[in-house]
This record gives C-alpha cells, structure tokens and sequence, in this order.
C-alpha cells in the first residue's frame, strides 16, 4: 500500500472506531433507562425493551399476531 492510502485507510478506522465507542455508549445509556423503568414502574427489563423496540419499529401488529399465535397455540394444548 501507498502512504497515502496508508493514511487514508487508518482514518477509516478510526471514524469506525468512533462510531462503535457511542455504540457502546449508547447501549450504557439504554441499560440505564431500563434499570430506571424497572425501579420506577416495576416493568421488568426485557418487557420494558420489547416495548420500546416495538414503538421503534412500529410493528405493534406484527407483535399481536405474535401474540394471538402464541395464545392459540397454549389454547389447543391446555
């Protein structure tokens, strides 16, 4: 490799290196909001974070026809 593209290739990795450190910090964050719903609501985390997927992608009927699945399968079997 060139020099140039020496340098130009360590500059893509360090904007790829920045860009996982806010991923990291991100995910922290999140945790602690989560942490927080759970101590201020009683919401345990994994529902806390389902639910905010779901508004995130906006998949609320997705996730009921899940859910009606789910029941009628626990319907035939119970």
């Amino acid at each position: 490799m060139q020099p140039q593209t020496n340098s130009e290739l360590k500059q893509e990795f360090e904007k790829v290196v920045d860009l996982l450190i806010q991923i990291e910090s991100a995910r922290e964050a999140i945790s602690s909001r989560l942490k927080d719903i759970k101590s201020e609501y009683g919401i345990e985390i994994p529902v806390a974070r389902r639910v905010a997927n779901v508004m995130r992608k906006n998949s609320r009927a997705e996730e009921e026809e899940k859910w009606n699945e789910f029941n009628e399968l626990l319907d035939s079997v119970t």
